[in-house]
């Protein structure tokens, strides 16, 4: 099953380094809404695209209210937010805690977007 993807509030490097992974392993439709410095309405990106996956940076304040609101709507549904210098990372889903997923690596990334992570 195809994951739709949405790449979100992510610094260039990053975004870019995302963006080639999910390419090379190709079961994921990707929606690139640009680089953390675009201004963009989450909400109206969320809906007009209706991911399964949303990919953003973790911030200091926890997640944004569109992404909470994006998260209780249906079940399945996730967001991986990844720390701005891309070491480590934050799988959000309808569970009470985020699940850490530590260092990060290509590979795990698109493991973590296609649900299948497991942690070590």
């Amino acid at each position: 099953m195809t994951q739709r993807v949405l790449i979100v509030k992510l610094p260039s490097l990053l975004r870019q380094i995302i963006l080639d992974a999910l390419e090379v392993d190709g079961r994921a439709e990707v929606v690139d809404c640009g680089d953390d410095d675009e201004d963009i309405n989450l909400l109206e990106a969320i809906q007009q695209h209706e991911p399964d996956v949303i990919v953003t940076t973790l911030t200091d304040r926890g997640l944004h209210p569109a992404f909470e609101d994006f998260l209780s709507e249906e079940t399945g549904r996730r967001v991986l937010s990844i720390e701005r210098v891309g070491r480590s990372a934050y799988l959000f889903s309808m569970q009470p805690e985020p699940l850490s997923l530590g260092e990060m690596s290509t590979e795990s990334l698109v493991k973590a977007i296609h649900n299948n992570f497991t942690r070590h």
